[in-house]
């Protein structure tokens, strides 16, 4: 006979028959003694479960493809859009959209200020979640990124001085791997001299070097540049320029397998024109709309 896994050789005899119903007892409280410690281990296995999958959420930050938890933005270096100011802090309109961004999608990201072509190529290869560096969304750099919906109207203008040399090439400056290089190389190189720069900042220097006579680029950086260099012989040659992806909507720019975070950005970037947030930082740097 067994009773709840307790069989009568557990059991301890009693001499007397009297002692007989004291000998069940006894039976009973050691299987119950069995029963309670199988119901315990029971217990503490079904919680150690719960507490494994309570301690993984489903919407718990998994590291980035560089082991990271923090979202990798880039940011063009550039004025109005990415800069160090007198008090050594990072600031401009696209860090400061940047930042809003990682606030909207509650997320910690690593900010960083780089030239633009560094910026279109990590995009490319993931080193970046993503970047604001003033991407015209152009058909050929869709096919090697993502991009979200527009938050800024571009076109691009010359800038120069005002006596331009008559009896050889104009050497105009542009930025490497910008829709202006490639306008410059692609349409009118036989009547230019196209010099590549590796940023922005070089560009100008040339500039005022008198390396180069004009640059191109994005009439919202060059309009800053005059505002910071008045003291310069400078203006904007000619009328702006969208034709040949020289103009058009920017976006920011993630890797191809991004696109959860591309609608979530979309997202943000809606409510951020919704709520005034953008309007702000629009009237904090620019004079006019960009959007």
């Amino acid at each position: 006979m067994r009773i709840l896994g307790v069989s009568f050789a557990d059991k301890i005899y009693f001499h007397s028959k009297k002692h007989k119903a004291l000998e069940i007892m006894l039976l009973f409280w050691i299987a119950l003694c069995r029963f309670s410690s199988y119901l315990a281990f029971g217990i503490l296995f079904v919680t150690t479960v719960i507490l494994c999958f309570a301690s993984t959420p489903v919407n718990a930050d998994q590291p980035n493809s560089n082991g990271s938890l923090s979202l990798q933005v880039g940011v063009i270096d550039a004025p109005f859009m990415g800069y160090i100011d007198d008090k050594g802090l990072m600031t401009g309109f696209e860090v400061e959209l940047a930042q809003a961004i990682c606030n909207g999608l509650q997320r910690q990201c690593v900010i960083k200020l780089q030239p633009f072509h560094i910026n279109l190529q990590q995009v490319q290869t993931a080193e970046l979640d993503f970047a604001l560096s003033s991407f015209l969304i152009t058909e050929q750099r869709k096919q090697k990124s993502l991009f979200s919906e527009r938050y800024m109207r571009s076109h691009s203008s010359y800038l120069g001085n005002v006596s331009q040399p008559q009896y050889r090439a104009l050497r105009i400056g542009v930025v490497k791997g910008s829709t202006q290089e490639r306008y410059l190389l692609q349409k009118i190189r036989n009547a230019v001299e196209t010099v590549s720069f590796i940023d922005i900042q070089s560009t100008y220097k040339a500039l005022m070097a008198g390396e180069v006579d004009q640059v191109l680029f994005p009439a919202i950086i060059q309009l800053k540049f005059l505002a910071e260099h008045p003291e310069l012989e400078l203006e904007l040659l000619g009328e702006p320029l969208s034709d040949h992806n020289l103009g058009g909507e920017v976006g920011v720019g993630l890797p191809f397998g991004h696109e959860v975070l591309r609608d979530e950005i979309n997202q943000v970037l809606r409510t951020l024109l919704t709520d005034g947030t953008y309007n702000k930082l629009n009237k904090k740097y620019f004079p006019f709309n960009v959007y």
